[in-house]
């Protein structure tokens, strides 16, 4: 138990993931609530506003199922890089979309983008965890996502009178490109 209470949890690496983690569900959910509300300018009903979301999740679902295995033969470093980098690309996609559809077309693609984020953010930080804290460290790491759904809407709904529907996202997409030099700073993959 002593060796166990010595090892270290806050490493540099384990305290990047933690911070990436959180980083990228702040700015996904300040995209989440304000999709419909640009679906309605657009022209969307109230039903067809709120498909984006539906649209999404069925995309991260079924991404899980193939970004989880490409992490354990690509290397957990390199999905997450990838996927931050294809993440900025939609959010800049977001900005000039001017047909609704378009965020229809997207929704699904980018939610498998985000499975990526999600399965090699916490198959990464479980390898970097001391085996003799691991429980702990996953309630810690665990903390970074609820963290980032509290504080993203609310930051979200506040930037977008002052913003815009553009500019935000074109923020949340240079959020996504620093991330993605972020995870440079972690060890290459074995």
């Amino acid at each position: 138990m002593a060796d166990s209470a010595r090892e270290k949890l806050f490493s540099r690496p384990f305290l990047i993931l933690w911070s990436f983690y959180f980083l990228v569900f702040v700015a996904g959910y300040q995209l989440f609530p304000l999709v419909p509300f640009r679906l309605r300018e657009l022209g969307a009903g109230l039903a067809e506003s709120g498909r984006f979301m539906a649209a999404f999740t069925l995309g991260s679902g079924i991404g899980g199922l193939v970004t989880g295995p490409l992490g354990d033969r690509l290397g957990q470093r390199r999905v997450l890089r990838g996927a931050s980098l294809f993440s900025a690309l939609f959010f800049v996609a977001y900005a000039f979309l001017p047909v609704r559809w378009g965020f229809m077309v997207l929704a699904p693609f980018h939610g498998f983008v985000w499975s990526g984020l999600r399965t090699a953010s916490v198959a990464r930080v479980g390898g970097l965890l001391p085996e003799g804290r691991r429980a702990e460290g996953m309630s810690l790491f665990g903390l970074a996502s609820p963290g980032g759904v509290a504080v993203g809407p609310l930051l979200g709904l506040w930037l977008q009178p002052h913003l815009g529907f553009r500019w935000l996202v074109l923020s949340l997409g240079l959020i996504f490109l620093v991330l993605h030099l972020l995870i440079k700073e972690l060890s290459k993959d074995p």
